[in-house]
């Protein structure tokens, strides 16, 4: 926390918004996207999940890389749709390398930075894009996946049932932290205190949290590989449904 209060000193514009921010830029003020949060946020984002924040790196990753592809865009005079065709491309070309998952990568800019408008063009120029990346990333990185799992196998089709549970009790979870999140956030907006000391607050109350569940820290994928081959017990992941949303939202919140 302490870290990041230069950055909130002298780059506040460049970090504020958070992904939400970056959707509203491409999909309504031209996809313009300036070069310095490249760096700034990149920077922001390395320290938070680095140092314990409870928070992923797609949403970074997804923000730098678009806005290498808007200033591509930019560079060649290139407006319009095309130009966040360019941004949906680099943000799906840095989730691929990041994560070595270049499916992942062409839904997520598809479905997330394109909102759904998709064209057999743009979709094109995506899939080109994230898997040259994820071509470069395992060149440099090897050929790592983000999460190891065992092989699984259906038994019976009476399973599919539990997908049918299983994605409707996801789907309202999701919606619940949604709700989490933005109460949590006005609730530390509403503190009269200066951005600094929030950022010192929240990182407390994460760092608080982390005592007893030490498994909210950073991104969650080593944890998450460990829980797909059959470690840990349902109460503390039943636990962690609460606590993760609690700790994200904070971490995001405080800034």
């Amino acid at each position: 926390a302490l870290l990041l209060i230069p950055l909130w000193m002298f780059f506040s514009k460049d970090i504020k918004g958070g992904f939400s921010g970056f959707l509203v830029k491409v999909n309504l003020k031209g996809a313009k996207l300036p070069l310095r949060p490249v760096f700034t946020r990149g920077l922001g984002s390395a320290i938070t999940i680095g140092a314990g924040g409870s928070a992923g790196q797609e949403g970074p990753i997804a923000a730098i890389g678009g806005a290498i592809g808007s200033q591509f865009g930019q560079l060649f005079k290139v407006s319009g749709d095309r130009l966040k065709v360019l941004v949906a491309c680099g943000a799906a070309a840095g989730v691929a390398a990041t994560f070595n998952a270049p499916i992942a990568g062409v839904f997520f800019a598809t479905e997330i930075v394109l909102l759904s408008s998709f064209e057999l063009a743009s979709f094109t120029s995506i899939v080109i894009a994230s898997g040259m990346a994820t071509v470069v990333s395992r060149a440099l990185l090897g050929n790592h996946s983000e999460l190891i799992a065992p092989p699984y196998f259906v038994g019976s089709f009476w399973e599919i049932g539990l997908y049918l549970l299983l994605g409707l009790l996801i789907g309202c979870l999701a919606a619940g932290f949604i709700d989490v999140h933005f109460r949590i956030k006005d609730r530390i907006d509403a503190i009269k205190l200066p951005r600094f000391a929030k950022l010192l607050l929240g990182g407390l109350a994460v760092g608080t949290i982390g005592m007893v569940f030490p498994q909210v820290f950073g991104n969650g994928y080593d944890f998450m590989s460990r829980v797909l081959s059959g470690h840990f017990a349902w109460y503390l992941l039943a636990g962690l449904v609460v606590v993760k949303m609690v700790a994200t939202s904070i971490t995001l919140g405080s800034g």
